[in-house]
């Protein structure tokens, strides 16, 4: 789970301004469980933020990204809540300009309104 040659997370606004050398792409971060239950991942193309349930354990994986642009806190979150059925659920409506501090987090939730367990914060850069 070091900072992955494709990946990024966050986790508060101030974060990202600190963020590190890590460029965000194609790399995977896994939640904190024992047995890691959700993924998630940043692509470069098309800024998409994919978030991926990897076990049948009941919980649905929650990825969230921010990033400062426009003078403002950004954030895109995504949820795969149709199980561990070998596919991601995305949301593409980032539009971050190469370069710029992002913090991508995963989790898994309890349901819908169920509180963040287990996650994972990775700090890099839009690309």
């Amino acid at each position: 789970m070091a900072q992955a040659a494709g990946v990024a997370v966050v986790a508060t606004a101030a974060a990202v301004v600190a963020a590190g050398p890590a460029s965000a792409g194609t790399g995977a971060i896994y939640t904190t469980d024992g047995n890691p239950g959700g993924e998630a991942y940043y692509t470069g193309a098309g800024d998409t933020l994919l978030a991926c349930d990897i076990q049948a354990d009941g919980y649905r994986a929650f990825a969230e990204m921010i990033w400062i642009g426009s003078g403002k806190s950004n954030v895109v979150t995504v949820e795969d809540a149709d199980g561990a059925n070998g596919n991601c659920a995305q949301n593409d409506s980032a539009n971050i300009p190469s370069g710029t501090a992002i913090s991508i987090t995963v989790c898994l939730k309890d349901g819908a309104n169920g509180a963040r367990k287990w996650c994972a914060t990775e700090h890099g850069k839009a690309n």
